[in-house]
C-alpha cells in the first residue's frame, strides 16, 4: 500500500464508531467519502483496512468494488479486494456488498467465510455499465456479462452463501429462460428477498428455479399498489410450495392482507417434516391459520416479534410438536400466546435442567 490514510479520515471513522460502538452492520462505508470531504487515496484498500481496525464489532460493510471500470481505475478491481479480504486480519468480515460496475473475468476464489452477497448491487450495477460504457458494446459486452453472472452464481454452488435481494430483469438484454437455468444450476440453499424486487415480471421464473432452498427470508414492508399484492404473494406461496428442503423461513408482513396471511399460512405448514425453524416478525395473527401446524414435527424454535393479536392459537397450543424446544415472544401482543408460551418454556427448561 502506498501511502497511508489521512489523519482528517481516521478521525472521521474513529469519530463514527465511539458514537455507536457496538453497531455490527455498517451500511455502507461514504462514497469517495465526499461526506467527509476526504477523496479516497490510494486504491481504496486503505480506507476499508482503517475502517476495520477501528472498530471490531463490524461484521458486515457495503463498499463499491469497481472492476477496473474506464474513470475509476484508482479504486480496487474485483480479484484485488478479494485478494485483501482473505487476509488474517478483515476474517472477521461475514457481510459484504458489492456494487459492481463494469465486469471482468473472476479468477480470485471466494473467501468461504463470506456467507452473503448482494445480488442487487450485481444487477444494478451490471445494468448501469451496460448503458454507460462505451468499452464494449453489442454481442462482445453481452458475452462479458454473461461470463460474469455464471462466475458470481457459480460461488453459490461451491460455498455457503445466502443470496439477497434478488432484483431481475435489471438486465433485459438476457431472456428469463436463460438467467432461470443459471439460478437452477447455482443450487442456491439460502435466499433473502424483499417484496420491492417482486415487481418487474418474470421473477416467478427465478423463484421457481430454486428447488433446493434450505434457509428463506422475505419481507413485506415495503410500499406496493393495489395491483401487485396478489401477484406478489402468489410468487411467494408458489416458491414456498415448490421446496424440497425448507428448514428455515423467516417473514417480515407489516403490510400483508389478511388473505395473504391465511394463504401464506398454509404454505408454510405445507412443508410438514422439513420445517424446524418458523420467525414471524410485525405481523397480524387475526386470519393465520395454525391448522397444519401438527404436521411440522420437527419444528424446533418458534419466534414472535412485535407481532399483534397471536389469540386463535388452539390448534399450536394442542399440536404434538415433540422437538420444540424454544417459544421466543419479543413485543408481541396476545395473552393466549404469551401464557402458552412461558407455561412451554418453563417446562422445557424444568426438562433440560432434569437430564
Amino acid at each position: 500500500m502506498a501511502s497511508a490514510l489521512p489523519d482528517i479520515v481516521l478521525r472521521q471513522i474513529l469519530s463514527f464508531v465511539k458514537e455507536s460502538p457496538q453497531v455490527e452492520f455498517v451500511e455502507r462505508l461514504p462514497y469517495n467519502f465526499s461526506e467527509w470531504n476526504c477523496p479516497i487515496y490510494d486504491d481504496g484498500l486503505d480506507t476499508l483496512r482503517a475502517c476495520l481496525q477501528v472498530s471490531r464489532y463490524w461484521r458486515a460493510i457495503g463498499i463499491p468494488v469497481y472492476w477496473n471500470s474506464p474513470g475509476f481505475t484508482h479504486l480496487p478491481t474485483f480479484d484485488t479486494f478479494m485478494s485483501f479480504i482473505t487476509q488474517d486480519d478483515v476474517k472477521g468480515l461475514n457481510n459484504i456488498n458489492m456494487a459492481i460496475i463494469a465486469p471482468q473475468r473472476v479468477t480470485t476464489p471466494y473467501p468461504h467465510y463470506i456467507r452473503d452477497i448482494d445480488m442487487y448491487f450485481l444487477y444494478t450495477g451490471i445494468h448501469r455499465w451496460l448503458l454507460e460504457s462505451d468499452t464494449f458494446r453489442g454481442p462482445a459486452l453481452i458475452f462479458r456479462c454473461r461470463e460474469l453472472l455464471q462466475a458470481i452464481l457459480s460461488m453459490f454452488s461451491r460455498y455457503d452463501v445466502r443470496l439477497n435481494s434478488l432484483a431481475y430483469p435489471f438486465i433485459p438484454e438476457f431472456g428469463a429462460d436463460e438467467i432461470k437455468s443459471w439460478f437452477a444450476q447455482a443450487s442456491l440453499r439460502k435466499v433473502s428477498l424483499s417484496a420491492t424486487f417482486f415487481l418487474p415480471p418474470g421473477n416467478v421464473l427465478l423463484l421457481n428455479a430454486c428447488r433446493n432452498v434450505e434457509e428463506f427470508s422475505i419481507s413485506f414492508w415495503q410500499t406496493r399498489t393495489h395491483e401487485t399484492t396478489n401477484n406478489i404473494t402468489s410468487d411467494v406461496i408458489k416458491f414456498i410450495k415448490n421446496q424440497k428442503r425448507l428448514r428455515s423461513i423467516h417473514i417480515k408482513g407489516s403490510l400483508l392482507t389478511p388473505h395473504e396471511i391465511n394463504q401464506l399460512s398454509k404454505a408454510i405448514f405445507s412443508m410438514g417434516d422439513t420445517l424446524c425453524y418458523l420467525h414471524f416478525e410485525y405481523m397480524s395473527f387475526n386470519d393465520f391459520d395454525w391448522n397444519g401446524v401438527e404436521k411440522c414435527v420437527n419444528l424446533e424454535a418458534l419466534t414472535f416479534t412485535s407481532c399483534r393479536d397471536v389469540v386463535n392459537i388452539r390448534p399450536l397450543i394442542h399440536a404434538n410438536l415433540s422437538k420444540l424446544k424454544q417459544v421466543e415472544v419479543k413485543e408481541t401482543t396476545g395473552v393466549p400466546l404469551r401464557a402458552w408460551a412461558d407455561r412451554f418454556n418453563k417446562r422445557a427448561k424444568r426438562i433440560r435442567h432434569s437430564i
